[in-house]
């Protein structure tokens, strides 16, 4: 995985932009990144993925080792990352990491969704609370103020959201369709 700390391509850097090769060894996938450069990403090794950063100060840190799966994360402006931890199966949960440590969210029999988060450690996903042969996908929100969980959306059968994303006022989009 390489980063490209500029906003233009490579054939166009300019003054003092560089990119930065990260190897982690293994496959690298999913990168998030933060205001600060602090990349959340993903490495698959031996059946399993576990979540690391990157930052320029403290090169590659592993934070989950262990034979779950945990994909997809984000990382916000505080260094609070959230992604999914479950198992091929699909039965996903949704994790937190920050300053007091690991943390989960949910604790459900449903596969939850990829995961949002904003600066103020809100976090938006999208969960299939029918069973898994109904594709009724709804968006959720969590508080961590009043560590409460929310449900956006009551959609049925053949209703389902999608890739819900949360700004730092605390507002939510996704898509739905039906």
């Amino acid at each position: 995985m390489a980063m490209l700390l500029a906003t233009q391509t490579l054939a166009q850097l300019p003054p003092g932009g560089s990119v930065i090769r990260i190897d982690a060894g293994a496959y690298e996938s999913d990168p998030s990144i933060n205001d600060a450069g602090t990349i959340a990403f993903s490495t698959f090794e031996a059946g399993t993925a576990d979540i690391l950063t990157f930052d320029r100060t403290n090169g590659i840190t592993q934070i989950t080792d262990h034979p779950l799966l945990d994909l997809l994360p984000t990382i916000n402006s505080n260094g609070v990352i959230a992604w999914q931890r479950g198992e091929f199966d699909g039965n996903y949960e949704i994790a937190i990491y920050d300053q007091d440590g690991l943390a989960f969210i949910t604790d459900t029999p449903d596969p939850e969704g990829r995961v949002a988060i904003n600066d103020l450690g809100q976090l938006t996903w999208y969960m299939n609370p029918c069973s898994p042969s109904a594709d009724c996908r709804d968006t959720f929100l969590y508080d961590p103020e009043s560590a409460t969980i929310e449900r956006l959306t009551f959609g049925g059968p053949g209703r389902a959201s999608a890739d819900p994303k949360i700004n730092n006022l605390g507002q939510v989009a996704w898509t739905e369709f039906d």
